[in-house]
């Protein structure tokens, strides 16, 4: 054997025990398949591709960048037929969120709250069947929210049940939902609700009232102890003429405003409103009380977005500033649906930088949440 059949001989031995070695150590990730990066949004929100009338939705999230006024779109779980756009929730840790479900896509079948985690397969928490005796979950707009439990012991997700009438709340430990869902609201003679929100420590849940409940006006139901009786803190002629319905809301970060959208019943304009609340939080308790309204102001918006524009579901994001705080929304128009940032002046500021809302890249958003 010559030099170079020597070295060829060599060279396939030693590729030889190369494979070898590598078939006994770890494996490889397949080609063309690197290892999945599990998202962490900070914004989820319900898509409906624009096909609002038949529950066909996606599940999607805005990924911030550094200046939280701009973002990239991300596709989370794909349009899904019976998927609800009218309502979503991050669990106040940001590991799970919620939204609503109907089977096989029919409204007929029975309602399910569904709870996914970035990364894994969403599940079933709870599931509301006609007759069954339990509560019957509404599909009303806003009718999700998830807080912190008033005893310290995990989370409390809540949702309205329209038989029963009133609102109910599935505890969450360790992020897994514990026992049966149990009713929040002991004073629930006529009870119609939506737009959730829940205080920063989760001692009152804000939400507002329609028909002739409250005089359609904005409520808190305190969580912390029965009897839990909801009490008006912002009455309906506080937000406008008789016909007002409100559709979404959030509590701030600091608890000092509630953000939330409307729309008048006879030409369904829409606007969005920020109400200053009556609320402290005694930093040596941790006690939050909450007895009224300072205030309620319309969230200015440029004049090229015109009357034919609406907004919905404003959310607020984590607190920056002591002088702006942001709020994401989304937006309805002829020409479709968008999603902007807001920077809002607070505490006496009279601007903020930039002072426009500020366009995110989404598809058809709907309802809405900042983690």
């Amino acid at each position: 054997m010559n030099s170079i059949d020597l070295a060829r001989a060599m060279a396939r031995v030693a590729t030889a025990f190369g494979v070898v070695v590598l078939l006994c150590g770890p494996q490889p990730a397949a080609a063309g398949k690197p290892p999945g990066i599990v998202p962490d949004p900070d914004i989820v929100y319900l898509s409906d591709g624009g096909k609002e009338a038949v529950w066909q939705t996606a599940v999607r999230a805005i990924d911030l960048a550094d200046n939280g006024v701009s973002g990239r779109d991300v596709s989370l779980l794909k349009s899904l037929a019976g998927r609800m756009s009218t309502s979503v929730a991050w669990s106040p840790d940001g590991k799970l969120a919620a939204w609503l479900e109907l089977g096989n896509g029919m409204v007929s079948t029975p309602v399910s709250i569904v709870v996914w985690a970035p990364g894994q397969k969403p599940y079933k928490v709870f599931t509301s069947v006609a007759g069954d005796g339990n509560p019957a979950l509404a599909s009303d707009a806003d009718t999700l929210a998830w807080g912190p439990a008033c005893d310290g012991n995990g989370d409390m997700l809540v949702f309205l049940s329209s038989s029963p009438a009133g609102i109910f709340g599935i505890r969450f430990v360790d992020n897994q939902p514990v026992g049966e869902p149990v009713q929040m609201s002991t004073d629930d003679a006529g009870l119609t609700a939506r737009a959730f929100a829940f205080s920063p420590a989760g001692q009152y849940l804000a939400f507002a009232g329609s028909g002739d409940y409250l005089g359609y006006g904005i409520a808190v139901l305190p969580m912390c102890s029965p009897p839990r009786t909801p009490f008006q803190i912002a009455p309906r002629s506080a937000f406008g003429p008789v016909g007002v319905h409100f559709t979404y809301m959030d509590w701030s970060r600091d608890g000092a405003r509630l953000a939330l959208s409307m729309f008048m019943t006879d030409n369904q304009w829409r606007e969005m409103k920020i109400v200053e609340t009556d609320y402290a939080l005694d930093s040596t308790t941790g006690i939050e009380n909450v007895t009224g309204y300072l205030g309620v102001t319309a969230v200015a918006l440029p004049d090229e977005f015109g009357g034919a524009s609406s907004e919905h579901s404003p959310s607020w994001g984590p607190i920056t500033s002591d002088s702006c705080q942001r709020i994401a929304f989304s937006r309805s128009t002829d020409a479709g649906r968008s999603l902007y940032v807001l920077k809002v002046p607070v505490n006496g500021a009279e601007s903020c930088d930039p002072s426009a809302p500020q366009l995110i890249n989404a598809k058809t958003p709907r309802a809405l949440d900042w983690k």
